[in-house]
């Protein structure tokens, strides 16, 4: 890449200063000095018609458009209408065509990955305690293109995250990483809370050609893991209405690492319908929780009427990473009616039940002995022959009236056709 320039004007041309910003990796500087992803170049004079040609050496990525240079001087008096004597003059815009095939080329530029060193059997630095000062490796690898080194790197790494707060304050500095090379270095770290769990990928890094630099890849490191067992139980999982449970919930840290400010939450656990709270908080907070730990609370619920009721499970919202939940075991409840309310139940039926069937039983007697009776009574009053029982002849009153009038008047004729007293009997008697 060449740049001319000269001075077309009359006088001398002061404190000259060119300023380039790299198109790629640079290859030779040769008359620049590079910086901050920045060529420059500076000149003190430059005499009336005097010229230079000023080049530098660069590997294309890709097709590219090289912008105007500015080229910064200074006239030896103030220019008319002004306060300054700083003149500003542009070269012209250059189009580079490099097309690059990606399938077989990619485009010249340095690329780098960084990881964090996972031993897992080293338990401390996977897992600190709160308070802790402990070492963390980082490894940087230089991954090409093949045959370009890395000028320098910087790699300033101050901030704290979360409840991680670096130690050492050192800027960590690097010259002429070549290809495939890893640098191991350790940064410091002290644990100041539950929540130095997470230390982030290094993605900010500095150098003369920035630049032409990429992370490829860069990794996160978890320092201990945080989960929860929820167990929920009760003391009898059958009771009358009116009863008195007890709901056990039991949490235990199954994780690896202490964690604090643990809030509990069994609010939806039951319905307002179903049971009453006697005693307890369905809300707890636990302050600390170390690994292995357990936190135990209960509270007492009141059965309120008959139901098979499922208390819903407990859960424990917490952040690592990123939102969680955890819950618990859900538990079926069932509540009876008492058994003396049973009995009563089924006594007050089974008595009505009772009383209807001896009125009818009584009812029925009544009715067939009556039935009876004014049987007998037809029987005394119309004299009903054996035959007409038997065939069941129904007549109506003025029949058996007028059967009546007959035997009257044929017991009458009987009567006066009979033989006369005899009256030695008569006068005997």
């Amino acid at each position: 890449y060449f740049i001319t320039f000269k001075n077309i004007g009359s006088d001398i041309a002061k404190n000259i200063s060119i300023s380039i910003l790299i198109p790629g990796i640079i290859d030779n500087v040769n008359h620049f000095t590079l910086q901050n992803n920045n060529l420059t170049y500076y000149l003190a004079e430059l005499s009336p018609f005097e010229e230079k040609i000023l080049n530098f050496t660069y590997y294309v990525p890709n097709s590219i458009l090289i912008s105007e240079i500015s080229i910064s001087y200074h006239n030896p008096e103030n220019i008319e209408g002004g306060n300054t004597s700083r003149i500003i003059s542009l070269t012209n815009d250059v189009y580079v065509s490099a097309p690059v095939d990606y399938e077989d080329k990619f485009p010249f530029i340095r690329t780098v990955e960084i990881n964090y060193n996972n031993n897992e059997s080293d338990s401390f630095n996977n897992a600190p305690a709160i308070g802790d000062t402990f070492n963390l490796t980082v490894n940087l690898k230089n991954m090409g293109p093949n045959g370009f080194d890395i000028p320098n790197l910087n790699i300033s790494m101050n901030d704290q995250y979360g409840d991680l707060k670096r130690i050492d304050n050192n800027t960590l500095y690097f010259e002429n990483i070549i290809y495939n090379e890893i640098i191991s270095f350790n940064i410091t770290l002290k644990k100041m809370g539950w929540k130095g769990y997470y230390y982030p990928s290094l993605n900010f890094i500095e150098s003369s050609e920035s630049r032409t630099i990429q992370i490829s890849a860069s990794s996160f490191k978890i320092l201990g893991i945080i989960n929860f067992s929820i167990i929920k139980s009760v003391n009898k999982d059958q009771i009358e209405i009116g009863d008195i449970i007890t709901v056990n919930i039991e949490v235990e840290n199954t994780g690896t690492i202490s964690i604090g400010n643990v809030r509990v939450n069994d609010i939806i656990s039951f319905s307002q319908s179903d049971f009453s709270l006697i005693e307890g908080k369905l809300v707890n907070l636990i302050d600390s929780l170390d690994p292995g730990e357990k936190f135990i609370f209960n509270y007492t619920l009141k059965g309120k009427k008959q139901a098979l009721v499922s208390l819903k499970a407990t859960s424990i919202k917490f952040y690592y990473i990123h939102e969680k939940e955890a819950t618990s075991n859900i538990v079926i409840i069932k509540i009876i009616t008492p058994k003396f309310m049973q009995f009563y139940f089924i006594a007050l039926p089974f008595s009505v039940t009772f009383i209807i069937l001896i009125v009818y039983i009584w009812q029925i007697k009544k009715y067939k002995k009556k039935r009876r009776e004014f049987q007998r009574s037809e029987m005394l009053i119309f004299e009903l022959s054996s035959r007409e029982t038997i065939l069941k002849i129904e007549r109506t009153l003025r029949d058996r009236l007028s059967i009546l009038a007959n035997k009257s008047k044929e017991k009458i004729i009987s009567f006066d056709s009979t033989e006369p007293i005899d009256k030695s009997m008569t006068s005997n008697e």
